[in-house]
């Protein structure tokens, strides 16, 4: 078995398991959103303000550690460098811990000024004081998993945050608003399940992969190393996450809490387009960087290559499903009143098509340990979104935060593709990918013919039915067109192999 091949399996092996956490976080994300949403519109634009705000603090709280800890653990995995593994995870945590610590206090003592003075509502105070206290939970817990997916343990991160934190979200926020206390408790959920999440991680890192406290192994203390690459990373995360929450945040300072409470239905579910690149990057920076280290460049470039056309393959067919039934999507998970959200969807979920397609090629930088060119798109991107949010919100409201954010991120990940193809000469697209686009828009175009025939039916029948025959129709023109190729096939192999292990079973 060729050393490319061998890195796919890993990658499709990290991937299987991904995606089914993935799923089931976004399933039950979604549950968390649906409970919150059926309260009322304002109430769930509140929770959106506080969860957008709570988001870019955890960020910041992080320090950039994430990547930092996944590139150099798995490195020094590579090089039988335990001191300097242990040495890399103590000095994130004595970084991260603090300044979480220190964030978390301001956000608490500060809350009653920020809700009354940027969002014109004290009822946001205890809102940021309970998401205040989730912050150092969520930074701290970011760093055991991330060295477990450092060691392709990806399944802890299933486990402890993709189940555990979602499921515990659910289970209390409907108990708490049964009990009538509508986003107080929702916001107490959410901070209590990030807690337990915080508990299993540490667990699973500390007694299933590699044991942190152990006095016995000497630590190489690694503060400059990871400071020098995770720096530029903290700033480009902290620019990712304002990029990601300003529309929400300028919704709540130039509309209402209503208008954000509508807009946080598109924004959710374009972001679903996310769960087929998470999947498949769980673990490709640590495989990716067990490549570079052997100084294999073409598996490299061929790796990155294989897992950009899954994303572009995948993520078609869910854009395609926004366009067929996005308004009955909508209808169906929140409800005729939030239909209005339908316009920002579509553009949302055409500009993050884009924008994931370049999540490898941002891999691939940090790899190459290019992390000052990820600050610098992302600088370029936060100006871009936060002087059209400016501009566009006052005049077309929701639309106006949809197209800004769009063009935002479609920009950071044309700069992203153009410089790894400047360090890699790789370019990831070749003939199969029109293939791929001619079957998406045969199967597009059947579905749409085929689901007039059964528009009395109800909403959710009419849904079930026109994915099932898009996806079905996608796929069997897939193989018509001979749209994989040799590399698709040895990841094909070993999805068909786990999903016949998990239906013997």
């Amino acid at each position: 078995m060729s050393e490319l091949e061998n890195s796919l399996k890993i990658v499709a092996k990290g991937t299987g398991i991904g995606f089914l956490g993935v799923i089931f976080s976004k399933v039950f994300g979604y549950l968390y959103r649906l409970i919150v949403a059926r309260v009322g519109i304002e109430q769930y634009g509140l929770i959106s303000i506080g969860i957008a705000l709570y988001a870019i603090l955890t960020t910041i709280s992080t320090l950039g550690m994430s990547n930092g800890i996944l590139r150099f653990v798995s490195y020094y995995r590579e090089k039988n460098e335990p001191n300097k593994i242990k040495g890399t995870i103590l000095s994130s945590l004595k970084l991260v811990t603090p300044t979480g610590l220190v964030l978390a206090i301001i956000l608490f003592v500060f809350s009653k000024p920020i809700a009354v003075n940027l969002f014109h509502d004290p009822n946001l105070s205890m809102i940021f004081k309970l998401f205040a206290i989730a912050i150092p939970f969520s930074a701290i817990r970011d760093i055991f998993l991330n060295v477990s997916k450092a060691y392709h343990k990806v399944q802890h991160e299933v486990y402890a945050k993709n189940i555990l934190e979602n499921l515990s979200k659910v289970i209390l926020t409907f108990l708490l608003i049964y009990f009538g206390l509508n986003i107080f408790g929702a916001s107490l959920a959410y901070t209590i399940s990030i807690f337990l999440s915080l508990v299993l991680a540490y667990y699973l890192c500390e007694k299933k992969v590699f044991s942190i406290f152990k006095k016995s192994l000497k630590p190489v203390y690694m503060y400059k190393e990871l400071l020098s690459f995770s720096f530029p990373m903290l700033f480009s995360g902290m620019i990712n996450s304002i990029i990601g929450w300003t529309d929400i945040l300028m919704l709540g300072f130039f509309k209402t809490s209503s208008e954000v409470g509508i807009y946080n239905v598109a924004l959710p579910t374009a972001q679903l387009l996310y769960i087929a690149p998470l999947s498949l990057t769980a673990i490709f920076i640590p495989v990716l960087t067990n490549t570079h280290a052997k100084e294999n460049k073409e598996d490299f470039k061929n790796l990155y290559k294989a897992t950009t056309k899954w994303i572009f393959l995948m993520n078609l067919a869910m854009v395609a499903l926004f366009f067929l039934s996005g308004d009955i999507i909508i209808k169906v998970l929140f409800g005729s009143k939030y239909i209005t959200a339908n316009s920002a969807l579509l553009i949302l979920g055409v500009s993050f098509f884009l924008a994931y397609l370049a999540t490898n090629s941002n891999s691939v930088l940090v790899v190459l340990k290019k992390t000052k060119l990820i600050l610098f798109n992302v600088i370029i991107g936060m100006i871009l979104n936060i002087v059209l949010n400016f501009y566009l919100i006052p005049l077309k409201g929701l639309i106006g935060a949809a197209i800004a954010t769009g063009i935002s991120m479609t920009t950071i990940a044309i700069l992203s593709f153009a410089e790894t193809f400047y360090y890699t000469k790789a370019i990831p697209f070749n003939f199969s990918y029109l293939k791929i686009l001619f079957s998406i828009l045969v199967a597009y175009f059947v579905t749409s013919y085929l689901t007039r025939f059964v528009s009395f039916l109800p909403s959710p029948v009419i849904l079930v039915i026109s994915s099932f025959i898009i996806i079905i129709s996608y796929i069997a023109l897939l193989f018509l067109t001979k749209s994989f190729e040799k590399e698709d096939i040895t990841i094909l192999r070993v999805i068909r192999r786990r999903l016949l292990r998990f239906s013997s079973k």
